[in-house]
């Protein structure tokens, strides 16, 4: 039987192609294997990455309406659900929660007055949050970690409506609060921006010899006279901004239910302007000599004009106009806010001697001439968007805008009794009828000698020191204060010789007034890191 060569080689061609193919078809379905699962491992990576964004927003989100989110023990866990079951993203403040989940936790520090330690080794600030969400998608598993802070209020002048520097105004920003007049003149200035909501050709106007060393932003136009120089950037139809506005009967303590003292009379002269307390005036008031605010808050519900300066600490809310004439020296540890219902108006002699340091803010028109005003200056008046004129007046901006003071318990001395010399408190205890009460006396300079006064106020005027205890009995208060104590307790150890000195008085009450917290937390929220693992 003869072979045919030419048909076995015929087999042997096709068995070569057959192994070749099947060869093929493994490595192609190899390749789609592990391109699928290349793709769905993508796909899985994506969705927990989603997974993980959607928490880390309904966080932010959670956040930003309630500043104390994940600072409180019924803080929920921020919880996203995905298409299958094990799906997944997760967000907790909770850190037993954390370590039961197998989580990073996230830290809310933004009222914190000192950095902690957060879960992933990092140190978050004060007024900051650091927020760490986890997405889980088949078996896929995605961080996420965010970032977020408070920061003070960006403008050293900022207005509803238009502004106009007529003449030789400069706005800047101070690297630091000088400790004197003489290093504040001689300090090298830093950026310090204005910023007009006013939508008018002419919503900021740069007179002569003005100067910014910032930006300059309005919604309108902003005009440069020739000589005006900006350092900064000069925007013209720029967004709207945030203008922080402020309810002043917020602070009127008839309202609180705060105790305070009244002042009876609408003129406080000599010796009645130095105030300390919640002081509440009923009506228009006005001060000669210069007002000193000694950890004060007045409030006073009418016009209010001080002469000869305004200064101390504290704050002075005036629900009318308010009207300071002849501020005074620049003092290191000064801090006054003021927050005017109406039109503002502050004048001084000459903007390197007249100074006032705080907070200004207005919902009417705002005027300042011949003044150096150290720190922020705001007019929030959305209906009828009143100017801001200012004239050979430099604003200086804090790097740190809030007025905070020590509301010390007192109140307003007498108008017509002489110059205080003194306030202080002390427990008296009657054996008898076992009351344990706070008294306040008051010490005055008068033509006759030292006048005693004793509270509760207004009460009859002693001018014998040793018929203040008869005072004592007659007229037990519950005013406070603090420091001549010492000065009667021989005469109180007489009268009483179980009576003791009181402890140590609680602390004072230490109120913030912050531009910055006018503004909705959202509006003030600013993300400084995001990052995604890859």
């Amino acid at each position: 039987m003869q072979r045919n060569p030419q048909g076995g080689s015929t087999l042997l061609t096709t068995l070569s192609a057959v192994g070749i193919l099947t060869v093929l078809g493994f490595v192609l379905s190899q390749l789609c294997v592990e391109h699928l699962a290349v793709a769905s491992l993508k796909a899985s990576r994506q969705a927990s990455l989603d997974l993980a964004r959607s928490a880390v927003s309904q966080g932010l989100a959670r956040l930003s309406q309630d500043g104390k989110f994940g600072t409180l023990a019924d803080s929920p866990l921020v919880h996203v659900n995905g298409e299958r079951p094990q799906d997944q993203g997760q967000l907790t403040f909770d850190r037993e929660q954390a370590v039961q989940l197998g989580i990073p936790y996230s830290l809310n520090n933004l009222s914190g007055t000192s950095a902690r330690p957060g879960s992933l080794g990092n140190s978050v600030p004060s007024g900051s949050a650091h927020l760490v969400a986890i997405g889980t998608a088949g078996g896929q598993s995605r961080r996420i970690e965010v970032t977020v802070a408070l920061p003070v209020f960006p403008f050293a002048v900022a207005s509803s409506g238009p502004i106009r520097a007529v003449h030789g105004v400069r706005i800047a920003g101070l690297p630091a609060l000088p400790a004197t007049p003489g290093a504040l003149e001689t300090m090298a200035l830093v950026e310090a921006d204005l910023a007009s909501n006013d939508s008018s050709s002419q919503a900021v106007f740069l007179g002569p010899s003005s100067h910014v060393q910032g930006s300059v932003q309005a919604v309108g136009k902003i005009s440069l006279d020739p000589s005006a120089q900006v350092v900064g950037s000069v925007k013209s139809n720029s967004d709207r901004e945030a203008i922080p506005g402020q309810q002043l009967k917020q602070y009127d303590p008839m309202i609180s239910g705060e105790d305070f003292s009244p002042v009876e009379t609408a003129l406080l002269g000599e010796g009645a302007n130095r105030l300390a307390g919640r002081v509440r005036r009923a009506g228009s008031l006005e001060v000669r000599d210069g007002l000193q605010l000694d950890g004060c808050l007045l409030f006073v519900d009418g016009d209010l004009k001080v002469s000869g300066g305004l200064q101390g600490k504290g704050a002075v809310v005036v629900t009318g106009s308010l009207t300071v004439v002849g501020q005074s020296q620049f003092q290191s540890g000064n801090g006054v806010a003021i927050l005017s219902g109406k039109d503002t108006h502050i004048e001084g002699s000459g903007p390197q001697g007249s100074f006032f340091q705080g907070l200004i803010y207005t919902q009417g028109r705002f005027s300042a001439d011949r003044v150096t005003l150290v720190g922020s200056l705001i007019a929030d008046d959305e209906s009828r968007r009143s100017p801001i004129s200012l004239s050979d007046t430099r604003v200086l901006s804090n790097p740190n805008p809030a007025v905070r003071f020590p509301l010390h318990p007192g109140g307003n001395p007498p108008p017509s009794q002489g110059p205080l010399l003194g306030t202080f408190s002390f427990r008296v205890f009657d054996k008898e009828t076992g009351r344990n009460d706070t008294l306040q006396v008051q010490l005055h300079q008068g033509q006759g000698g030292i006048w005693v006064q004793v509270g509760p106020f207004p009460s009859e005027f002693v001018d014998d020191p040793a018929l203040v205890l008869d005072c004592i009995v007659a007229n037990l208060g519950a005013y406070s204060y603090q420091p001549l104590r010492p000065l009667l307790a021989p005469l109180l150890s007489s009268y009483n010789p179980d009576w003791q000195p009181p402890g140590n008085p609680p602390p004072d009450t230490v109120v913030t007034i912050d531009p910055s917290s006018f503004l909705k937390l959202e509006e003030r929220m600013r993300v400084v890191l995001w990052r995604e693992d890859q």
